[in-house]
């Protein structure tokens, strides 16, 4: 694993005050287990209140803690004056969410100025047992800390992309856009905040 050296010698109060900030973090209950340069950890007790239909935690609440661990761990590499933003990110739920305790662990696989790569996994632990229930990759983006501008040029590149895409799709294959618009998501549920 790749050690790294946070540039920002705030980083630790920051990745704090940013989780402090996160009202859905609250709401759940989950918390910072672990912050390191490129590497936080985020755990959450088992709630009756925050399960599907079959008594297992939900995938979006695995989700969630999986997406701000990588969010912070990206976000702990960063200079001060910077935001984060998820800008992508594949999950892959290998076992139902059965367990006392969660635990999202996020690493940076790759700093960038902008883009920063991200991989991480949740565990379910049961007693003495920890199981790998899902893994993610992400890519974050760093903002600017006020400038508003930046994040617009952020939903318009999304945009932007989204326009190619369909119109590729319409190339190859004239049905797939048609769906692919009907369910087009609006700007804020393209970008997610964390």
């Amino acid at each position: 694993m790749q050690v790294f050296t946070a540039s920002n010698p705030n980083y630790e109060e920051q990745v704090k005050i940013g989780f402090a900030r996160q009202n859905v973090m609250n709401a759940i209950g989950a918390y910072l287990m672990k912050i390191a340069p490129g590497q936080v950890e985020i755990a959450l007790n088992f709630r009756g209140d925050l399960t599907q239909q079959h008594e297992y935690l939900h995938a979006g609440i695995v989700t969630i803690i999986a997406d701000s661990a990588c969010g912070f761990a990206a976000y702990s590499l960063m200079p001060e004056n910077s935001e984060i933003l998820t800008v992508e990110y594949k999950v892959n739920f290998m076992s139902p969410a059965r367990g006392e305790k969660f635990t999202a662990t996020g690493r940076v696989i790759k700093p960038g100025r902008t883009l920063t790569v991200c991989a991480g996994e949740v565990a379910a632990i049961d007693g003495e047992v920890s199981k790998t229930i899902a893994v993610i990759q992400t890519t974050m983006m760093r903002l600017v800390e006020g400038d508003e501008r930046q994040i617009g040029r952020a939903r318009h590149d999304a945009d932007d992309f989204e326009s190619r895409l369909i119109r590729a799709e319409v190339e190859l294959a004239p049905g797939s856009a048609a769906k692919r618009q009907e369910r087009k998501l609006s700007r804020e549920e393209q970008l997610c905040f964390i």
